[in-house]
């Protein structure tokens, strides 16, 4: 079996950066030794790379399928707008099954070339179906469900299970059904998902102050949103708590030990306070997972996530994700790491680099062959270049080269 090995100025392994190391590699790229001081004669049959050498990215929360909305919504209109404005476009003739087909196959090429291996992929449709049967990324697909009137509860969730049946006998991948967002799901729909006995669930989280505002005190933007869409308000509406301190009950304080523990992945965050990560960490400790997408908050919301705050109780459980071409201009975690140094530069590379790779694996579950460069996996190697200083710099770019 031929071996090849792989040297950079740094090589990150999962967890931590490490100058001058090496990793050997077989020709389907499993590894086969981490080499933390390799010797001269090891150094001398390695393939050198200026800059970092990491595992394969994992982008935890994506939505390939609306790739075909790519600069069709503008920028900084806040969510209520931007959600009415995808509903309207969305379903305009203008894009054929052909031109959607086309930009969700990019979309999945350029995420390979930029060095992501997983994709945490939300899915309303079955659009995507084609490219993810031949796909070489895995994908964990979640199967949105949503509805607020009560006496709809049911009939969505058996969609949804319709929906996800599908994607299980015609991939390879998980599929499993979760609530788009706490506004957007009723009480009784909550309930219908949790129940479910799912292991692993994604929920969109206070991506704007008006979700926490309508909780909270039943006013605000959300109202329009019920308004124009011509459905019935939230019963939680004014319930004086804010909506993650709602939701959470619903999936961690089960009448019976029967339910298999659930991992919760709290996608976008942008205006969740302190008080809340802190609660929900020291209430739930291990079960949650924090996903960042900071470029679509900017292009939604103008606003970025407490990161500060993130670090202080969950620096273990941050991942990031790209959310979809409707709300961002690349499908790259390379590039919301840059985003984020711009606006935190007191972050370091490891800091990124993990929540990018190993915490990544672990949200997803799959950091028993991704992840990290420990023998045995077969993560992906990406090549990052134009490392200054262990910072990323505007030139940065990443590759997957194994």
């Amino acid at each position: 079996m031929k071996s090849r090995v792989l040297t950079a100025d740094f090589i990150f392994d999962g967890w931590q950066l490490w100058p001058h190391a090496a990793i050997a590699i077989d020709e389907q790229g499993c590894i086969l030794q981490f080499i933390p001081q390799p010797d001269e004669r090891q150094l001398r049959k390695a393939d050198y790379f200026a800059g970092l050498l990491c595992p394969g990215f994992i982008n935890v929360h994506c939505h390939t399928e609306l790739s075909y909305l790519k600069d069709c919504i503008p920028r900084g209109t806040g969510l209520v707008n931007f959600i009415l404005k995808l509903m309207e476009t969305r379903h305009d003739p203008a894009f054929s099954p052909d031109i959607k087909l086309q930009a969700i196959t990019l979309a999945d090429q350029q995420m390979q070339q930029a060095g992501i291996v997983a994709v945490g992929d939300i899915v309303n449709t079955l659009d995507s179906l084609p490219v993810k049967q031949s796909t070489n990324l895995y994908y964990h697909h979640f199967v949105e469900c949503m509805g607020v009137p009560d006496d709809v509860a049911q009939q969505r969730f058996e969609q949804a299970q319709k929906l996800a049946a599908t994607w299980k006998a015609h991939t390879s991948f998980p599929a499993t059904i979760i609530p788009h967002a706490p506004y957007s799901v009723s009480d009784t729909l909550f309930r219908y998902i949790a129940l479910q006995d799912e292991s692993l669930i994604s929920i969109h989280n206070q991506e704007t102050a008006a979700e926490s505002e309508w909780f909270l005190t039943g006013q605000g933007s959300m109202r329009r949103l019920y308004d124009t869409l011509g459905i019935s308000f939230h019963q939680a509406a004014g319930c004086g708590n804010t909506s993650l301190r709602h939701v959470l009950p619903f999936f961690f304080e089960k009448n019976t030990s029967a339910h298999k523990p659930c991992q919760l992945i709290l996608v976008h965050n942008t205006f969740t306070p302190a008080t809340d990560i802190q609660w929900a960490t020291e209430q739930f400790q291990d079960s949650i997972y924090w996903c960042i997408c900071p470029k679509a908050n900017l292009y939604i919301e103008q606003q970025l996530p407490p990161l500060e705050a993130l670090m202080t109780f969950a620096d273990d459980r941050i991942v990031m994700g790209t959310d979809s071409l409707a709300s961002n201009d690349t499908l790259s975690i390379l590039e919301e790491m840059k985003c984020l140094q711009q606006h935190f530069p007191s972050i370091g590379l490891e800091n990124l680099l993990r929540w990018a790779t190993w915490n990544g694996a672990k949200a997803l579950h799959c950091e028993s062959w991704l992840g990290s460069f420990t023998p045995g996996k077969k993560p992906g190697v990406v090549h990052v270049s134009s490392i200054h200083q262990q910072r990323l710099s505007s030139e940065s770019r990443s590759q997957r080269i194994a």
